[in-house]
């Protein structure tokens, strides 16, 4: 587990697992650098989203994509071991 000196984290980390507790998280990921932060933070408290969105308008630039199935490759790692991280759900025939 990750702790800084104050302890904040695993304070934090109780209080968001309490908050939670029954609920569904869904996660949007933009495929940006704030969207992308909140994968790593939520894997660092040790949240698992249910669901993770992605809004594919067909009209991404191949760098997004490219980075979708990066961060697909990552959530897949860090779920490895229980099978349960979802992926990115970027498919436009699931709408």
């Amino acid at each position: 587990m990750h702790r800084d000196q104050t302890g904040w984290l695993p304070q934090a980390q109780r209080h968001l697992l309490s908050a939670l507790h029954g609920r569904l998280l869904a996660a949007c990921f933009g495929a940006g650098v704030d969207s992308t932060a909140m994968l790593v933070l939520l894997h660092l408290a040790g949240l698992r989203p249910h669901v993770i969105s992605f809004a594919d308008l067909a009209a991404e630039k191949p760098e997004t994509m490219v980075h979708l199935d990066r961060m697909n490759a990552v959530l897949a790692a860090w779920g490895a071991a229980d099978h349960d991280m979802p992926e990115v759900d970027a498919r436009l025939d699931r709408l």
